[in-house]
C-alpha cells in the first residue's frame, strides 16, 4: 500500500461502476455531477486493468463483465466530462450498500 495508495483507489469515487459506465436515463439514479448514482457495495467488485470497481449488486457486475473495455471506455469519457481536473475527486462516503 504504501508504495502506490492510488492504486487502491476505486474508480468513479467508489460509485456504482455499472452506473457509471452504462446507466443513461434512469429514473431511480440521475447519475450527474452532481447527483451521483448508488454506493458501490465493498463486497461485490472487480479489478479490471489494475483497477478496482465496485457494483451495486452481482447482477450488474456480470454485465459489466461482458464488456469492460466499452463500459471503462464509456464510465471514463462521462467521468472526465464532469469532472475534468484531475485534482478535484468526488468519493463516495458510504462505499457500502445492503441493496
Amino acid at each position: 500500500f504504501d508504495q502506490s495508495p492510488s492504486s487502491y483507489i476505486p474508480q468513479y469515487g467508489g460509485f456504482c461502476a455499472w452506473g457509471m459506465t452504462a446507466e443513461y436515463g434512469c429514473p431511480k439514479f440521475a447519475w450527474a455531477s452532481d447527483c451521483l448514482g448508488p454506493n458501490g457495495n465493498w463486497s461485490v467488485w472487480t479489478i479490471y486493468n489494475g483497477k478496482l470497481y465496485f457494483f451495486l449488486m452481482d447482477s450488474v457486475k456480470e454485465y459489466f463483465l461482458e464488456d469492460p473495455q466499452g463500459y471503462v471506455a464509456n464510465g471514463d469519457l462521462r467521468w472526465a466530462g464532469w469532472f475534468s481536473d484531475s485534482t478535484e475527486s468526488k468519493f463516495s462516503t458510504k462505499c457500502f450498500s445492503s441493496e
